[in-house]
């Protein structure tokens, strides 16, 4: 009966060492990129261009954004390469596109009635 319970207790420990393990998975790796790789890679680039986060190698962001987005880039500097190869009013598709969808957002939430 003794023994019993050390192996309830010991499974009941187990499983809230699990529980717990869980919970302090940092929320960074619940996001998941679900766009093109070339968007990311656009916006990647962009974000870089600006400085926006300081002296840090192109290199060293994808690294970061990667692993915050839960993706895989092995190629970006050969996507790069095909957003400069792009016409030249239409090089930067993604971010077009994001101003667009912000400037729609706001002025939906201008348009609201509370």
């Amino acid at each position: 009966m003794y023994l019993e319970k050390a192996v309830w207790l010991l499974k009941t420990q187990i499983e809230f060492v699990k529980w717990k393990i869980k919970q302090t998975i940092p929320a960074r790796r619940q996001l998941k990129w679900v766009g093109e790789m070339i968007e990311l890679v656009e916006l990647v680039y962009a974000l870089h261009a600006m400085g926006r986060f300081g002296d840090i190698s192109i290199k060293k962001l994808f690294d970061v954004i990667c692993e915050m987005f839960d993706c895989k880039i092995k190629n970006f500097y050969h996507l790069f390469w095909d957003i400069r190869n792009r016409t030249k009013g239409d090089r930067a598709v993604f971010i077009d596109k994001m101003k667009e969808a912000l400037i729609q957002k706001m002025e939906e939430a201008d348009n609201r009635k509370y």
